[in-house]
Formats: structure tokens, C-alpha cells, sequence
């Protein structure tokens, strides 16, 4: 768990009733071709069936994935799924010299949460809200640690004054509790970017195949890591951020119009030459560098002690109409309403509601407007899928190809992407060539 995003069902482990289910669709799209179909991908163990037939289905694509990354505006959206970093041996890549690398899941968080406090009776904080297993005395399948935290809140807020011994200890517990997620969740994603991310490879990629007469890359996240920032510093690329471009960097949402551009080398015919490597990096749930100074928005060097987040809790629908929130949130509606828009939604759940009315909004009213989803168990379907994935899964039945859904890892969909955008190398992608390994098609594949 990453951020403010309830990604529980993209970063925990499958659930023990999907055992039964051998496989599901890697991809699934209307109309899609049968030999497509045939590749899939296990429940249990989320890797490929077979992996020859998955990289034929990525080759198979390769057309409509050139599609995705070129169109005029490009825009991508990434949840905890992308923090999810793991080695050859399929399990996350462990801390090292007090440096952690991978994002945890919810479980993970969770045990790190009980760990850290001692003095607080959790198991009658899980009973009083009905998440409480007698039998096996833990946790119940009703638990979610977003909806706990929302639960804590709002009791905290309605009995804050109620001097009755038993509701106050209860009352004194859940705000212990409370601090304690939330500190647990600040530390657990002060990541390091490891030399096997992806990210900076995603980020080489889609910078190498944009046009300067197309308008910047725009990532939005829901993540609290920085680790798309230290990519961006790792292959030279500069963001735009909101923040202003001084020695102690200010948010203001008008930061989010500038440009970059080379005025000795531009033409004098209102062609001005756009500096290459340039993106915009929404952070739509807050950084852990940043910090509320003096009425202002500031960014800092390094974590900061007490971040400006929104927690995960139901009150973050709220919050994200508050600045900086709102301005980015204003802009990711405005984007996805402009023709001629890919959106590329990655290890993202779809557990924010106002994140999933902006998009289906998009897929309403907007003609010109594709989005594909990429999640390992995107394609499985049952009683707690959300809604808003049912009705992305019905409108792939009923043909609409304006919906793709790809069941893959952020890290094995990043493998796939030079050997269909590459093809076509512009002067980035070559200047890049000796400033990091590329995958290539020789490499095995990560098992995960």
C-alpha cells in the first residue's frame, strides 16, 4: 500500500476463493483476435501460462500499442501497483542499509501498524467496528484498512467529548491506532529507486516516442513515493510540477502552464524550439516532499517530517477539493475532455471514486477518448470487484474498443514497450542509448 488510493486488490495477495480459477485473459478487448485470447495469465501465481504465447500477444498488438503512446495527448495515471518492485526470485525486493525499495501491501502495512504500538487494544478497535474473526481471532474478510481508518475518524470525531471511562479509553485507542497507520504509511513509502525499477525505462520510453508539436506527457499519481521524481533526475528529464523553478520551489497551480523551451536555436516563425525530456507530474494525493510553510506549498530536498498527504480514508474525497488538490484534480478532468486522449491507467484499483467519475465521465461524453488499464488481476471478476471495473468489463462485452484491460505487472508491461515503440527511434532514444540498459527481447522475463 502506497498511497491514499484503497489499492488493496492490487497489491495483496490473490485471494484464497480465486484458487479454483486457473487463469485469466491477459488482454481483453472488443473484437480482439483469437490468437489473443489464447494468452493468460495464472491467478495464484501471476505469472504468464506461457510466456511465448503472452510475448506473441504483446507483438500481435503492436500496432494499437504504437496508438497508446503516440496520440496527441497522452496521459497516465498510476496507482500502488507501480511501487510494487520485485527481484528475480518474484518476491518484492528486500530493504537494504536502512533503504527500502518496494512498496508493502496492505497486510504488510498492516502487521507493521500492530508491530509499532503496544499499548492499545487493537482486537477490541476490530471488534467494536465488526472486523473481528472470534473463531481464528484476526482479522475477518470484512477488513479494509482504508474503511477502518474512515471508521476510526468518525468515531473519534463523535465521542471526542464523551468523559465515560470506557468510550474514552476506546476513543484514546482508535486516535493512537489512527496515528500510528498513518505514521506507518509515511515510512514504509520513503522508497529508493532501485537499479531494476521500471520507471525510468516507462519514462525513457514514452519521452523518446513524443513529438515536440505534441503537447507534454501528463503522469498523474495517487502515490506518495517519489520515485517517478528520482527516474525523471536518473535519465536527465526535467518536470514540470506545479512548483516553481526556484531555490525553495512553491506551488502554484499557474507553474502547470510554463514551458521549456531553447530560444537560441528556436526559428522566428513563432516555432519555438521545446526542450526534449519534459513532463508534467501530478501528485494527486500529495508527495512526502512536500509541506504546508507559512500558507504555502513547498517542496523540499528530501522527506519531509510532516508530509502533506491525503490519508486513506473516506474524508480524502473531501480533501481533494482542497489546494493543491483540487488544481490538479481540475486539471486531469480538463485533460481527459480534450479529443485525441490515451489514458493509461497503471496499478491503480479503482477504489477512488471521484479519480473513476472523472474517467467514465471521459469515456461518456469524449468520442476521441481510449483508455487501457494495466493491473495483474484487471480480468478477474467476482463479488468484490468494484464497480466501476464492471462497467469497464461491459463495455469491452458489448464492443466498445475504447477499452483495453491488459492483466500484467507494471514491471513485465514496461519489457514489452521498446520493442514496439522503438521501432521508430527519434534523437532522445539514441542520446539515451548508452545511459542505461535496455531491455531486450533476449532477457528473460521477470517471474512475477
Amino acid at each position: 500500500m502506497n498511497n491514499g488510493e484503497t489499492n488493496q486488490e492490487e497489491v495483496s495477495t490473490v485471494m484464497d476463493d480465486t484458487s479454483s480459477l486457473a487463469s485469466i485473459p491477459l488482454i481483453k478487448r472488443a473484437r480482439i483476435e483469437s490468437e489473443l485470447k489464447k494468452a493468460e495469465v495464472d491467478v495464484k501465481t501471476r505469472q504468464y501460462t506461457d510466456d511465448k504465447v503472452a510475448a506473441e500477444a504483446y507483438r500481435k498488438i503492436g500496432d494499437k500499442f504504437k496508438e497508446w503512446i503516440l496520440p496527441e495527448n497522452l496521459v497516465i495515471l498510476t496507482g500502488a501497483g507501480t511501487s510494487i518492485i520485485s527481484g528475480s526470485d518474484g518476491k518484492p525486493i528486500p530493504e537494504k542499509d536502512g533503504q527500502k525499495y518496494a512498496g508493502k501491501t496492505v497486510w504488510t502495512i498492516w502487521d507493521a501498524v500492530k508491530g509499532s504500538i503496544s499499548d492499545v487494544d487493537i482486537d477490541g478497535i476490530l471488534k467494536q467496528f465488526d472486523f473481528y474473526d472470534s473463531a481464528s481471532k484476526k482479522e475477518n474478510d470484512k477488513f479494509n484498512l482504508e474503511l477502518l481508518l474512515s471508521l476510526i475518524e468518525n468515531f473519534i470525531t463523535a465521542n471526542s467529548n464523551i468523559t465515560e471511562t470506557s468510550v474514552k479509553k476506546l476513543v484514546d485507542d482508535c486516535q493512537k491506532l489512527k496515528d500510528a497507520i498513518i505514521n506507518t504509511l509515511k515510512k514504509e513509502c520513503e522508497l529508493y529507486l532501485h537499479d531494476i525499477a521500471p520507471h525510468p525505462q516507462f519514462l525513457r520510453t514514452l519521452l523518446a516516442a513524443r513529438k515536440r508539436s505534441q503537447s507534454r506527457l501528463k503522469l498523474f499519481t495517487l502515490n506518495y513515493d517519489t520515485l517517478f521524481e528520482q527516474s525523471a533526475e536518473a535519465i536527465n528529464a526535467t518536470i514540470i510540477d506545479g512548483f516553481s523553478f526556484t531555490r525553495k520551489p512553491v506551488f502554484n497551480g499557474a507553474n502547470f502552464d510554463l514551458d521549456i523551451v531553447r530560444r537560441e536555436k528556436s526559428r522566428i516563425f513563432h516555432q519555438e524550439n521545446f526542450e526534449e525530456k519534459v513532463f508534467h507530474l501530478y501528485k494527486l494525493h500529495g508527495s512526502l516532499d512536500w509541506e504546508a510553510s507559512n500558507d504555502q506549498i513547498v517542496r523540499l530536498q528530501d522527506f519531509a517530517e510532516k508530509p502533506l498527504i491525503i490519508p486513506p480514508s473516506a474524508h480524502k474525497f473531501e480533501q481533494s477539493y482542497e489546494m493543491p488538490f483540487f488544481e490538479m484534480m481540475s486539471r486531469f478532468q480538463q485533460i481527459l475532455r480534450k479529443e485525441n486522449t490515451v489514458l493509461l491507467v497503471i496499478g491503480y484499483s479503482f477504489g477512488d471514486a471521484h479519480v473513476n467519475r472523472v474517467i467514465l465521465e471521459a469515456l461518456n461524453s469524449n468520442l476521441n477518448f481510449e483508455v487501457v488499464v494495466v493491473s495483474p488481476t484487471v480480468n478477474l471478476l467476482d463479488d468484490k470487484t468494484n464497480d466501476t471495473l464492471k462497467r469497464l468489463h461491459q463495455l469491452v462485452d458489448n464492443g466498445n474498443t475504447s477499452v483495453t484491460l491488459i492483466s500484467d505487472t507494471f514491471q513485465r508491461f514496461v519489457q514489452q514497450m521498446p520493442k514496439v515503440v522503438y521501432t521508430e527511434r527519434n534523437d532522445i532514444a539514441q542520446q539515451d542509448k548508452t545511459d542505461d540498459v535496455r531491455i531486450t527481447e533476449d532477457e528473460e522475463p521477470v517471474p512475477f
